[in-house]
């Protein structure tokens, strides 16, 4: 039992979650770790013999709601976060290449873009790959970037950070089209 308790922990522990996922869903933790936490306090308390295990059952049961009754708080509390409206702002971009950029070019571009929530603080999240793009003819690209909010994307615009991906995005790119969304 102990053993299944370890296992559930350890499979999601944040070690082992892509860096995408660390803090994302820690309340899974405690989702799988729960029925077998569950299942120890039971079999210690049906285990028990005689007098002593009479009240050992009885402080056994106690434990027992304690612990169910934590994991219920944390998930409320998680519902509750889960609930509110995120504050970030979703940038997004709408490119079209020039007719005579090369692969390389707009390689080097999609890239560098990918590398700019390292050398931005406020930019959280960046995605590049289309899955179904359904932009204006001509436009062949989205890139979408999360900021942590407005006043982080109004600080992006003419920082360092911008005008170096701008470097490597400007003399390949025709035209754009930006949105920025927010709750």
């Amino acid at each position: 039992m102990i053993g299944d308790m370890k296992t559930a922990l350890l499979r999601n522990s944040p070690a082992q979650r892509s860096p995408a996922r660390r803090g994302s869903n820690d309340f899974l933790l405690l989702w799988r770790a729960a029925p077998a936490l569950c299942g120890l306090l039971s079999s210690s308390a049906q285990n028990a013999p005689g007098m002593a295990g009479l009240l050992q059952s009885r402080h056994i049961r106690r434990a027992e709601r304690f612990a169910l009754g934590t994991i219920l708080s944390l998930f409320l509390f998680a519902a509750a976060a889960w609930g509110e409206a995120p504050s970030t702002v979703i940038h997004i971009i709408q490119v079209k290449w020039k007719v005579d950029a090369t692969p390389e070019q707009i390689k080097a571009a999609v890239d560098a873009v990918q590398q700019l929530p390292a050398k931005f603080l406020g930019l959280k999240r960046v995605w590049t790959k289309n899955v179904r793009y359904q932009g204006q003819e001509g436009f062949k690209q989205a890139i979408v970037m999360e900021f942590d909010s407005l006043d982080a994307l109004k600080k992006y615009e003419n920082s360092a950070a911008q005008k170096w991906w701008y470097e490597l995005y400007l003399p390949v790119r025709e035209d754009s089209r930006t949105d920025d969304v927010t709750n």
